[in-house]
């Protein structure tokens, strides 16, 4: 056991060491505008070095830029482009193994003033999302590394914000977002709803022992904890509204850490080398609890295993230059499950569970830019979510089911969505929500003293659900958005039918 432990710290300490072979790197993406997606010629973009110079780029025709031999540590980049609000990064860790693909949304400024005040960021920065002004922050995966007890989990980001706390054990995710059930907390990717994304699952609740998520594919995304836009329904608590990022579409680049969490490959580059052939991302991780349980070393318990493994890539083709298509997909698996002791004394030590756990879901969303003012946007999404709970325990070398219960959850979704920009201090959004909801679900247990099995309760059924939103934003001046929406929503099943006006 000790000769293992051995060579997995040489390992972890080989992998996790920094090349020193190159002392820079390149810094580039696409600068767009925030309300209609176009990209943004000739807009500049700069940082300051480590001796004080300032040193930057323009964007091109196509809004791409590219900063060169910007030197490894953290740095912040700045863009400005007359007729828009400055945009500045937090602090990007540049380091030689990676390049750094940024894409940068410019929000139009509608106002103009003689004077220019100089103010601090706000920590934690607006969300990305322009129709979400208040209870929201954005994080992008870089700070979800650096935040303290994350983990490398996006969902424990939330926990920093007001009127959010751990449900249970802080081993885990879940969520009490201002005193609501965990359950009502809903996770979004790419705009749609999607399954529960943690390993190890409560049953009946959004949140787990770890996200399958992992940090090195999520682009800048938002935790939202009241005050919905109209875009969203059908949630009470919180929102989790992620989105992947897009590969390099000029250089393939591959990683491979080994750390607390466990191993970790990642892979991106463009597709071919057609110019504007659109790019891969890949990214493949397996627990460092199943490593050790291989090894013979169980961290847990001395009969507790303990793995996980997830799959997840997003696939960006443009299509022209108006119209891009992206196909995303995750997929997760994990188990925990305990052996009896059979020398132990206690119950505890007689006492067997399996516990496993799976995730997956996939989909397609297309963007069609109409013209400078309006954009189309459509996407598909399958998924689903199983967990099962089987207890025992073991006397005479026999074994005695205690609790047997299983929950199955699918979910197909699809979405239409026309965004458009009336004038500079207007913009409205127009959406349809289908989704159809499954279930299947299983609770029984067996009483020993009567030798029967009792079921509690199950189900198998299906429900779609319909929304239609429609929203808009007014700058009324610098310092005032008004923010107004309605939503409405009818579930198959109940027939009952929800409208809420946003304000």
């Amino acid at each position: 056991m000790k000769n293992s432990i051995y060579v997995l710290c040489f390992l972890m300490l080989f992998f996790s060491s920094k090349g020193y072979s190159q002392n820079t790197q390149t810094i580039k993406g696409v600068v767009i505008d925030q309300t209609n997606l176009q990209t943004i010629p000739g807009a500049n973009i700069f940082y300051e070095d480590e001796n004080g110079e300032v040193k930057g780029a323009s964007s091109d025709f196509d809004g791409k830029f590219s900063l060169t031999n910007v030197s490894v540590g953290r740095h912040i980049i700045k863009c400005t482009f007359i007729g828009y609000e400055p945009w500045i990064s937090g602090n990007i860790e540049v380091t030689s193994a990676k390049e750094i693909v940024l894409s940068i949304e410019l929000a139009p400024s509608v106002f103009t003033t003689d004077e220019v005040v100089v103010v601090a960021d706000k920590i934690g920065g607006s969300t990305n999302n322009e129709f979400t002004k208040v209870s929201g922050r954005s994080f992008s995966s870089e700070e979800t590394q650096r935040f303290a007890g994350s983990i490398n989990d996006p969902g424990r980001m939330g926990l920093s914000m007001p009127g959010v706390q751990v449900s249970n054990q802080d081993n885990q995710n879940t969520m009490v977002v201002r005193a609501n059930a965990p359950f009502g907390l809903m996770w979004r990717l790419e705009g749609m709803e999607m399954p529960n994304p943690n390993h190890f699952a409560d049953l009946g609740t959004s949140g787990g022992g770890i996200s399958s998520l992992s940090i090195f594919v999520l682009g800048e995304s938002d935790f939202l904890n009241g005050s919905f836009a109209a875009e969203y329904g059908n949630a009470t608590s919180g929102i989790v509204d992620m989105h992947f990022r897009k590969g390099n579409t000029e250089n393939h680049e591959h990683r491979f850490q080994i750390g607390v969490i466990g191993i970790d490959f990642a892979s991106e580059g463009p597709i071919s080398k057609k110019e504007n052939s659109g790019s891969y991302l890949i990214n493949y991780r397996y627990s460092t609890l199943g490593l050790l349980s291989k090894m013979g070393i169980r961290v847990v318990n001395p009969n507790v295993d303990n793995v996980f493994q997830d799959l997840s890539f997003n696939l960006y083709f443009p299509l022209s230059k108006k119209t891009f298509l992206n196909i995303y997909g995750l997929g997760g698996l994990s188990l925990e499950s305990k052996d009896a002791d059979p020398d132990g004394d206690r119950y505890v030590d007689w006492r067997t569970y399996s516990f496993p756990t799976n995730l997956g879901t996939t989909g397609a969303t297309v963007t069609h830019l109409i013209d400078n003012k309006s954009y189309l946007y459509t996407a598909i999404g399958i998924g689903g979510n199983y967990v099962e709970w089987k207890n025992d325990t073991t006397s005479m070398g026999n074994s005695f089911r205690i609790e047997d219960q299983y929950y199955k959850s699918s979910l197909v979704t699809g979405t239409v969505q026309y965004n458009r920009q009336p004038s500079k201090r207007l913009n409205t959004k127009t959406g349809l929500y289908l989704t159809r909801y499954g279930y299947d679900v299983s609770n029984k247990y067996y009483d020993q003293s009567y030798d029967k099995e009792i079921l509690l309760y199950e189900g198998l059924d299906h429900a779609l659900m319909t929304e239609v939103f429609s929203q808009g934003i007014f700058k009324a001046s610098k310092t005032v958005d008004l923010q107004f929406g309605l939503h409405a929503q009818h579930l198959s099943s109940t027939k009952d039918f929800a409208l809420e006006p946003r304000l």
